[in-house]
């Protein structure tokens, strides 16, 4: 027999499974409140390795939609100069990057390379 109980444990534990899965529609609804397209596309202007995160790198690029912070996978550093475009898959303002030890005030993250 089904309690209360064991059904209100198993609504919050779906509940809390739902929170975790960022989907598809997430990200485009945080594209949408920030204004940006589902690419950006910049010039490298800045470039950071954070010491102890071996799976993102981070680059500040001048874009049309102005200078913003992306933060993508991989340990290449892109070079500066270099023109990046990049898919949009989640964008958080605020950001405290423990490895560059500064605050972002908004930083695009990314999947990687726009039509990969």
């Amino acid at each position: 027999m089904i309690t209360k109980r064991t059904t209100r444990m198993l609504i919050l534990g779906l509940l809390a499974a739902a929170a975790l899965v960022v989907g598809p529609g997430e990200a485009t609804a945080a594209r949408q409140r920030q204004d940006l397209p589902p690419v950006v596309r910049g010039r490298v202007i800045e470039v950071h390795k954070p010491f102890g995160t071996s799976d993102r790198v981070y680059a500040r690029l001048a874009a049309r939609e102005g200078r913003v912070w992306v933060a993508m996978p991989g340990t290449t550093l892109p070079r500066r100069g270099a023109v990046l475009s990049l898919k949009t898959e989640c964008v958080r303002t605020g950001f405290r990057s423990q490895g560059m030890n500064r605050t972002l005030d908004t930083v695009i993250f990314t999947s990687g390379p726009a039509g990969q």
